[in-house]
């Protein structure tokens, strides 16, 4: 079982952010492997080249790293390419019953299969997360 953690922009960006995981992850006796660091577009632009290198250093340690509503900021296509991510996860209105959006679709597994290595999209299910199966997972990529 793996534990999805969201951060804040300052806390994402902080230098000693890695580190700090590293040690509560001993602490806690549990592999990097079992958390999934959730970072949203906004975040990773605000300042596009530390969060880069705190995503690799992130995945280097052996944390997953997921891009959280994916969609929904304000990003330039080209730079999310670099983001060394594990997982995309799209903001539900893309995949809600009635508001599809194909191309958007077929656009996002054409970002996800340019990125560092392969990747899993994956999109709320529903609106109430059930906690058994709170995703889909479209597989890796």
């Amino acid at each position: 079982m793996a534990v999805n953690v969201n951060f804040a922009s300052q806390q994402f960006l902080d230098p000693s952010l890695v580190d700090q995981l590293l040690a509560m992850t001993t602490e806690a006796g549990i592999t990097p492997g079992r958390i999934v660091i959730e970072i949203t577009e906004s975040t990773a632009m605000s300042d596009f080249p530390r969060a880069v290198d705190v995503l690799r250093r992130a995945r280097d340690a052996g944390f997953r790293i997921v891009l959280d509503d994916c969609g929904t900021g304000y990003s330039s296509l080209s730079c999310l390419h670099e983001l060394p991510i594990s997982g995309i996860k799209l903001e539900r209105t893309f995949v809600t019953s009635g508001r599809r959006h194909p191309m958007v679709l077929d656009a996002m597994v054409t970002l996800a299969q340019a990125t560092e290595g392969p990747v899993r999209l994956l999109w709320r299910a529903q609106v109430t997360l059930v906690p058994s199966r709170p995703f889909v997972d479209a597989g890796r990529l």
